[in-house]
């Protein structure tokens, strides 16, 4: 999701979030928006489609449609998996003759049952699944049209399904985008002493299903957290603004946690998240000196682990405790502009799969769509 603005001249303005995609048509490629519906169109016929109460039902609760269903293009019908985007609401398939199911999921290997019935658009239920944590986890798994791939489908009551963090109500939206592993803005939440309170931005982790907390939003790149008051100051929506957008400002009367008053620059990073300090301008762009804490998030490190920081390297870190004192599991790495630890969900190190992605590519473009591709002739499949 990016921050679009449409110009409509004499008509309107139009500000959105929106997905993109490259689409070929006669003209050649062009650019496909995908903007925010309020939910998804399922009273319409979908490429020829009824959806039944049972369809509707399926994808409401777990964004799949639970099974394969002909859908037509052209003057042809295709055999098609359907699915909800979670971050738009927009209706996407796929053609069930590309999709590709492999031999194990996560160590578990996949019997010709299992197989059949995820070709099938049904949901597995597999044990014994080993994360990325080497922790052993039990799920449904099934294909994403969205996707172009597997995901995983948790139990409302493995945490998929809450209506509080930090101790703070969650709105009945706020609980349904969390569920469907949409990220959320919390504000207000509490420490787990109760004496700080401290807003973020919370996404449900997809392999152990566990709430994970950002200072930026892992959805929309470059929306990043900036609190209504800092160091004390309270923050006029001007000065929130240029912070959001990576400028310096100028504040006089902050206050230090040791009770001392200073002015200074502050400028926020707008990848991560984070801020720095600075008398000048020149001392925000002070490469500062790497200090790694013995101990985060409740944790000790090893001798080894803080070397490896201490190196530039990420490091997994198992068995941290968050604010609401439940454990997980995160990437950690010096910030180079900051001196300080960023967090992870995924190894900052390594790319992530292509098969996360939901970038449209010629074998697996979004219904609709035209490809230059040969089209097919009788008895030949795609």
């Amino acid at each position: 999701m990016i921050p679009i603005q449409l110009h409509l001249p004499g008509i309107a303005v139009i500000r959105t979030d929106a997905r993109l995609s490259f689409q070929n048509s006669p003209d050649g490629v062009v650019l496909g928006i995908h903007g925010v519906r309020r939910e998804p169109e399922l009273e319409r016929p979908y490429f020829g489609h009824v959806f039944s109460p049972e369809d509707k039902k399926n994808l409401r609760e777990s964004g799949n449609m639970g099974r394969t269903v002909d859908l037509r293009f052209g003057a042809e019908d295709f055999l098609s998996l359907v699915s909800i985007d979670r971050l738009t609401n927009e209706i996407v398939s796929m053609w069930a003759d590309s999709l590709y199911v492999p031999d194990e999921i996560y160590k578990v290997k996949l019997t010709n049952d299992e197989k059949q019935s995820l070709r099938a658009g049904k949901a597995v239920y597999l044990e014994g699944m080993i994360s990325k944590a080497g922790k052993e986890f039990d799920a449904h798994v099934q294909f994403n049209a969205d996707r172009r791939g597997v995901e995983f489908i948790f139990p409302r009551n493995n945490l998929q399904h809450i209506t509080m963090l930090g101790g703070v109500e969650l709105s009945p939206r706020q609980q349904e985008d969390y569920s469907v592993g949409r990220t959320i803005f919390v504000e207000g939440m509490k420490s787990k002493n109760g004496e700080e309170t401290y807003d973020r931005f919370v996404q449900r982790n997809g392999e152990t299903g566990q709430p994970q907390y950002f200072k930026y939003n892992p959805d929309v790149p470059g929306e990043i957290l900036v609190p209504k008051t800092l160091y004390g100051v309270e923050l006029s929506a001007e000065e929130r603004a240029e912070l959001r957008q990576g400028k310096p400002v100028w504040f006089d009367g902050m206050t230090a946690r040791n009770g001392e008053e200073f002015s200074g620059f502050v400028r926020f990073d707008t990848a991560t998240g984070d801020h720095r300090t600075a008398r000048t301008l020149e001392g925000l762009d002070e490469v500062r000196q790497f200090r790694i804490p013995d101990e985060v998030y409740g944790r000790s490190l090893s001798a080894t682990e803080r070397a490896q920081l201490q190196d530039g390297k990420a490091v997994h870190l198992v068995g941290l405790k968050g604010h609401d004192g439940k454990e997980f599991d995160s990437w950690a790495k010096v910030n180079a502009r900051s001196g300080h630890l960023d967090y992870f969900a995924h190894n900052p190190d390594q790319k992530r799969e292509v098969a996360q992605k939901t970038t449209t590519t010629p074998q697996q473009q979004k219904p609709g769509e035209k490809s230059d591709a040969p089209k097919k002739s009788k008895g030949q499949k795609m």
